[in-house]
């Protein structure tokens, strides 16, 4: 694998990764808790987009010869110490205190990219029953370009979150291999559903066991998505994961860290914050 402590990237000194203006309020919990999902008018800053934008396409193409852009797995533990800034930032992490408790672990990243005119549809699914750590757990959805129908933004179907675990169809040898069984969803589901269109910066948070699903990228533009993923220290299950490096496509291991609060057990490593080196900032 390739030596990550030397290959560090930042944001810019100076630069403030969330909006001053973002804030979880009540209001935006209460929609959660009866909608199973809410977006954010303004989350990230314009710099930070701007910068994030870089950092992509720069990961983008130190991507090993042939690897997919379509899923880039925890890209924090890789050294992009500025997902880490968004991810631990405390109006992010005050949003995962409100949703799942004090006692906070960063369990996974992803970045979710679709070129032009690429891409599949990702069938209706939940999230919680395809992951193997425990519930409650609390994610961010975050698009880096404006997203709409047209270039493969993300749906979901209001209020089902409190339908329970609905019947999976397992099909092996897809990318994602473990959808809701059709005959689950309504017949007006493109009528009941809610498609997310949001600007670059915005976020949108959903609950785990809400339907949701995301079309081809049907446009000219691309659409560059990072999710992040919380759950609680006190979770019994912390399954194990192998990733794929994009790099060099060497095996790594998921890695449970604690960002907030305490960790009633011992076992995990803690990590407050980005640790940027100075080499390693901007671009």
């Amino acid at each position: 694998m390739l030596n990550t402590e030397l290959h560090k990237y930042c944001f810019a000194d100076g630069t403030e990764s969330i909006d001053p203006e973002f804030k979880y309020t009540a209001v935006h919990h209460e929609t959660y808790g009866s909608q199973g999902f809410c977006i954010f008018e303004r989350f990230l800053s314009d710099e930070a987009v701007r910068q994030g934008r870089l950092h992509i396409d720069r990961m983008i193409r130190e991507r090993a010869e042939g690897f997919s852009v379509v899923e880039m797995m925890s890209p924090h533990q890789l050294g992009e110490d500025w997902i880490w800034d968004i991810a631990t930032h405390p109006k992010v992490l005050d949003l995962v205190e409100r949703q799942i408790g004090p006692n906070i672990v960063l369990w996974h990243t992803d970045l979710l990219n679709k070129e032009p005119f690429t891409g599949y549809k990702i069938q209706w699914h939940q999230d919680q029953p395809y992951w193997n750590v425990s519930p409650p757990v609390a994610n961010l959805w975050i698009p880096f370009d404006d997203v709409d129908s047209q270039n493969g933004t993300m749906a979901v179907l209001p209020g089902w979150h409190n339908k329970g675990t609905l019947p999976l169809l397992k099909e092996e040898g897809k990318f994602f291999d473990l959808s809701i069984d059709p005959t689950s969803i309504p017949s007006n589901a493109d009528e009941l559903a809610v498609t997310y269109v949001m600007k670059a910066g915005q976020a949108a948070t959903h609950n785990p066991m809400i339907p949701h699903y995301s079309a081809p990228n049907q446009s000219s533009r691309w659409r560059r998505v990072m999710t992040l993923h919380y759950m609680r220290a006190e979770g019994t299950q912390m399954g194990e994961r192998r990733y794929t490096d994009y790099r060099d496509r060497s095996a790594f291991d998921r890695l449970y860290y604690l960002v907030r609060g305490e960790d009633p057990s011992g076992r995990l490593p803690v990590r407050l914050g980005a640790k940027c080196s100075p080499e390693g900032a901007g671009e």
